[in-house]
């Protein structure tokens, strides 16, 4: 396994600043941009806002209330509507629709930003109607595998011709930046690559990799007039065979429609690439074929077993200053002899052979934790909850 840097580190890299701005009367779309910057700058996870709190950050784990009074609905319901262009924004959240959507800001020099958002209704003060609104910065600049120092071992089984590539992990953890940084290599390799990218909303613009050879064609799934190019991933499957794409990205793999998505597009010849929201490699496919009863779930535990290349977990630990977070993972390259023996195995005793074949041929989750713990860049707290979680699991 490659060395640890002591710089690997995600989220904030520094002791969080006071914000620098006076707070309005009233949160408007011009001080909403001010805090987008100040969250840029600061390496926060996510702005919350939400009726009758102040706003807040999700900043190295925590939650941190930041301002100075409660917001109201009416601050936020214009404002949501700025944030869509999008004027019956409010509405549909009152018909219990909650609305994906994706928030740009320009910056110094011509900078574009790209957040992530989520809203929501929700319980307000008193028993009235609320909202609750998250807000995630996206477009930060896509780091390498190198800026990472992703494992060796996940870098020669991370490009596979055709099958699946696996990332799991809870919310937060880092799989998405760990994703584009795989499609970063993609995209920049001698051999060009034509992509296809389906995400519930976009993340990140796979355009201004610097140095890109491949071609990226990124659509949106979502609600019409919410910025959606497509408003279904069963529209996906379809539309992709018709654009001779050499990968298929599904954003998450997180219910019928896009696990069988995934299976199909590997099916039929192409490098596929997802995430899903799994706590190790070892019960991943389980979990996702659990989503479909009867002959389904045979079928699909199947076609995941049969054509699933790579499984990686990731999650995102305190580190000892507890500032930043530190990534710790588990990984396990399925060949054709592991391939072999899980088709041969009673799909319930499925896990137990992964996590037999993740310690012996794979990255053991205890042994990078171990290993980055000795470099110094994990809090004694975590390696002790994260003990007593493996060994409830059996796992160590």
């Amino acid at each position: 396994m490659d060395a640890v840097k002591p710089e690997v580190s995600l989220g904030a890299q520094k002791t969080l600043s006071p914000f620098p701005h006076q707070e309005p009367e009233l949160i408007d779309i011009s001080f909403l941009n001010k805090l987008l910057a100040y969250c840029v700058d600061e390496g926060v996870e996510d702005l919350v806002l939400m009726t009758g709190e102040p706003w807040s950050i999700i900043w190295s784990a925590q939650i941190v209330k930041m301002g100075k009074r409660g917001i109201s609905q009416a601050e936020l319901e214009p404002l949501l509507q700025q944030m869509t262009s999008n004027v019956n924004a409010a509405i549909d959240l009152q018909r219990a629709q909650d609305l994906d959507f994706n928030y740009s800001l320009r910056l110094e020099r011509g900078r574009t930003i790209r957040f992530r958002a989520n809203a929501t209704s929700c319980l307000g003060p008193h028993g009235r109607s609320g909202t609750h609104i998250v807000i995630r910065p996206n477009g930060k600049d896509i780091p390498s595998l190198e800026d990472l120092n992703v494992d060796q071992y996940i870098r020669e089984h991370c490009q596979p011709k055709t099958g699946i590539v696996l990332i799991t992990g809870p919310t937060g953890s880092g799989k998405s930046t760990l994703l584009d940084a795989i499609l970063r290599d993609l995209l920049t390799s001698d051999s060009p690559k034509h992509l296809l990218t389906f995400f519930s909303p976009i993340e990140t613009d796979l355009q201004a990799i610097p140095g890109r050879t491949g071609i990226a064609a990124q659509c949106e799934i979502g609600q019409k007039g919410y910025g959606a190019n497509l408003t279904s991933y069963s529209e996906a499957v379809r539309n992709f065979l018709r654009r001779h794409p050499h990968v298929v990205v599904f954003g998450e793999a997180r219910d019928k429609e896009t696990i069988n998505g995934a299976v199909y597009a590997s099916m039929t010849g192409h490098g596929t690439y997802t995430t899903t929201h799994t706590a190790n490699v070892h019960m991943a496919l389980s979990r996702m074929a659990d989503i479909f009863g009867g002959s389904d779930r045979v079928r699909v535990m199947n076609g995941l077993i049969d054509n699933t290349r790579l499984i990686v977990h990731q999650r995102l630990v305190k580190t000892p200053t507890g500032i930043g977070r530190t990534p710790i993972i588990s990984a396990l390259a399925i060949d054709s002899g592991m391939r072999s023996e899980l088709l041969r195995t009673e799909h319930s005793l499925v896990p137990s052979v992964i996590m037999r074949l993740t310690k012996e041929q794979g990255i053991d989750l205890w042994t990078d934790a171990q290993k980055k713990h000795a470099a110094g860049l994990i809090h004694d707290d975590e390696m002790v909850s994260l003990k007593a979680e493996l060994i409830s699991e059996g796992a160590i």
